[in-house]
């Protein structure tokens, strides 16, 4: 998936899902769910939200889900959510994402998919023409970002703000340039040291 080899990252998930329907391997960790939101996911990156759609819902229609795995069900109808959002179907929108932030807030365990979700409720704000609530959640979400200093959620949020708050865009864009920067180089050193090895 990180090497956008998306075509390989759908046929290991289908081999896994096949995996467990030969072997009939329910439990609680909901492994199935699991593959069907990363599919789900690929299928988000590639712009192919019905797709998406189809494969969030097949691991939502596990009833047990919620009970037995909540983080995993919020990250679900978030990008349920999300998707629907780029098709312009506002059925069940914001109400999903706020069910997921609310989900994650009260578990503190997917720190990274509550600021996921703020910056989902900025875009969704901006598509809306409400410019002042777009920005209180990428602010919300650049806040958050910066105490668990995870770079690229910190990314994302400038990102995210650069394109709501347009008076201080420059500044952001600055701060995400010099952040982009120093993981780039980062990585770099990480490569050149395996090469080495």
């Amino acid at each position: 998936n990180k090497l956008r080899n998306y075509n390989s990252v759908i046929e290991y998930h289908n081999k896994a899902l096949n995996y467990l329907k030969e072997n009939n391997l329910k439990n609680k960790y909901h492994l199935d769910a699991s593959s069907l939101k990363n599919i789900g996911y690929v299928y988000q990156n590639i712009n192919k939200h019905k797709e998406a759609i189809k494969s969030f819902n097949l691991a939502l229609a596990d009833r047990n889900l919620y009970i037995d795995n909540p983080s995993l069900y919020a990250m679900l109808i978030d990008n349920l959510a999300y998707s629907q959002f780029k098709l312009r179907d506002f059925s069940q929108i914001p109400k999903l994402f706020y069910e997921s932030l609310r989900i994650r807030d009260s578990l503190k365990i997917d720190l990274s998919g509550i600021i996921l979700n703020k910056i989902h409720l900025s875009e969704l704000s901006a598509a809306k023409g409400d410019t002042l609530e777009s920005q209180k959640f990428a602010k919300e979400a650049l806040q958050f970002s910066r105490e668990t200093n995870v770079s690229s959620d910190i990314l994302a949020s400038l990102q995210q703000l650069s394109s709501v708050e347009h008076k201080n865009a420059a500044k952001y864009s600055k701060e995400y340039i010099k952040i982009n920067d120093s993981v780039q180089q980062e990585e770099r050193k990480a490569k050149d040291k395996f090469a080495r090895i």
